[in-house]
């Protein structure tokens, strides 16, 4: 898998995309690894919860128990597809999006996914207990 993934160009979108799709399946995959309360959000459920509530350009989006990233990757995604029009669209885009996850594991996982989907520097997933004090600053 190593070697595999060692021959993708993170360059090209096209192969970029691919390793996306990689990169869920895996995710996918550990749903059943977590025995603490941890349950993985089906990516049906995601894109339906996302094309309900669609979010749009410059909303300040928050998922408080963020795992690895599902809603916000659909997040980021929906936005692209219907209001990201320029650079300056984009900038937008990479402030807005924000996380919270309290286990360390599904936190670097989600890091991971955020960057894979195009948030540069992912300052706003933070590694986090939510329930433990009021959330602000976002």
């Amino acid at each position: 898998m190593i070697n595999k993934i060692d021959e993708i160009d993170f360059t090209r979108k096209s192969e970029l995309h691919i390793f996306n799709d990689i990169y869920e399946k895996i995710l996918n995959d550990l749903q059943n690894a977590g025995n603490y309360g941890e349950f993985y959000t089906p990516r049906a459920v995601t894109q339906f919860m996302v094309q309900t509530l669609d979010p749009q350009l410059g909303q300040k989006i928050l998922d408080p128990a963020c795992g690895t990233g599902g809603f916000l990757t659909g997040c980021i995604e929906h936005i692209r597809a219907h209001y990201v029009h320029n650079a300056e669209h984009e900038a937008i885009l990479q402030e807005q999006i924000h996380g919270i996850e309290m286990k360390p594991l599904p936190h670097l996982l989600a890091t991971t996914n955020l960057m894979l989907h195009g948030i540069e520097t992912p300052i706003n997933l933070r590694h986090d207990d939510s329930l433990s004090k009021p959330i602000k600053d976002i």
